[in-house]
């Protein structure tokens, strides 16, 4: 039986004699991966984007309401204080310290800031941060917002109220989600605002999501005299309760038919990607098998190229597949297609990449058993 240095010595025969083979394998399937990486992912990302706000949430119901900040220990006491977040929707224009440049974009303002994984915020969409903030000064952004601000979790923002007054944030985390229709979203802590617009309809909150509750259950403690007078004073015929099922619901439907081309382009993506990559696959597979017959005949083994050959398609093919994957990613990562990747994409990428390695060690494997079988299993 042959010692492992004269089979590694043999091996090593081997590199340059399949050195371009290899590199234009690792090349082929990289570029392959890559674009099907950047196409085909445009559908789960952007569907994610849309959705995560009512599917990541840990909500249940939301209403329309209408309270001032005295009313908050009462509104928890009502609805459980580990389980009620409360908002005022602001339309802000957020600017970085130092520029007179700004960005228009929907804000919510809380008074209830242990509760913002009951929120459209939840920590599930969360993709940089959290950094370490003051409990009064930080803002959560989206990922566009914080794009486009060119800001990231430790930087400072600015928020311009109707007086005159600019409110200091520190930026906290950055989240991966669209709030409906909004381009720019944000989650901020209402303090210092409300500190500068005490007294103003400014403070007032106008969103409740709850956990645990049903819409009915919601609506009936609504329904006390205490609420109905707040709703009155607002001018508010009702409060607009929503279960996060319906509204998930909602954006769902418009998602899925706003970008049902993008989804056919992402499947001829990833169809071509995978395609590509087999193809590669073979035509390594065809050379290889050409050069070990020679190499059988000036007398090496088959049993010792044929496994060579698994060896370097496995560590090529896996190398091209990581990389590709990178590359792919950054096409998101970078903002091109879209402001960030979701982690729950990155999640189903990995499992891909790991599906596709699966396939190319089966392709590669049926490969090798062919050209050992051709050399008569010597």
């Amino acid at each position: 039986m042959p010692s492992t240095n004269s089979v590694g010595s043999r091996w090593l025969t081997l590199v340059p004699i399949v050195r371009g083979d290899l590199v234009r394998l690792a090349a082929a399937v990289t570029a392959a991966v890559s674009l099907a990486v950047a196409l085909g992912l445009i559908y789960s990302v952007q569907r994610e984007l849309n959705l995560a706000p009512y599917s990541r949430g840990l909500y249940d119901t939301t209403a329309d309401v209408m309270f001032v900040p005295s009313d908050v220990d009462r509104v928890l006491a009502d609805f459980g204080p580990d389980d009620t977040f409360l908002g005022a929707w602001w339309q802000a224009s957020i600017a970085v310290p130092g520029s007179s440049a700004t960005i228009d974009a929907d804000v919510i303002m809380t008074l209830t800031p242990h509760t913002t994984d009951v929120s459209f915020f939840p920590a599930a969409t969360r993709v940089d941060g959290p950094a370490a903030v003051g409990d009064d000064e930080w803002i959560d952004l989206d990922a566009a917002l914080a794009r486009a601000l060119g800001v990231g979790p430790g930087d400072a923002i600015e928020i311009p109220t109707t007086g005159g007054a600019r409110i200091p944030y520190t930026v906290r985390s950055v989240h991966a989600q669209r709030l409906d229709s909004r381009p720019y979203s944000a989650l901020a802590s209402a303090v210092p605002a409300f500190r500068e617009t005490r007294g103003t309809d400014e403070e007032t909150m106008s969103l409740l999501m709850v956990r645990g509750k049903t819409g009915p259950e919601v609506a009936t403690i609504l329904a006390q005299p205490f609420y109905q007078q707040r709703l009155h004073e607002g001018k508010l015929e009702e409060a607009f309760v929503t279960s996060r099922s319906s509204l998930l619901e909602s954006v769902s439907r418009s998602s899925s038919t706003s970008i049902g081309m993008v989804l056919v382009l992402a499947v001829l993506a990833l169809a071509g990607g995978i395609g590509m990559a087999a193809r590669e696959i073979d035509v390594f597979g065809r050379r290889y098998e050409a050069r070990a017959a020679l190499l059988y005949r000036l007398g090496m083994p088959g049993r010792e190229s044929a496994p060579f050959g698994l060896v370097a398609v496995t560590v090529v093919v896996t190398a091209a597949l990581a990389a590709g994957g990178v590359v792919g990613s950054e096409f998101y990562t970078r903002g091109v297609l879209a402001p960030t990747l979701p982690p729950s994409t990155v999640s189903l990428l990995r499992q891909a990449l790991g599906g596709a390695l699966l396939v190319a060690l089966a392709l590669g494997t049926m490969r090798m058993l062919a050209l050992r079988r051709a050399l008569g299993g010597r």
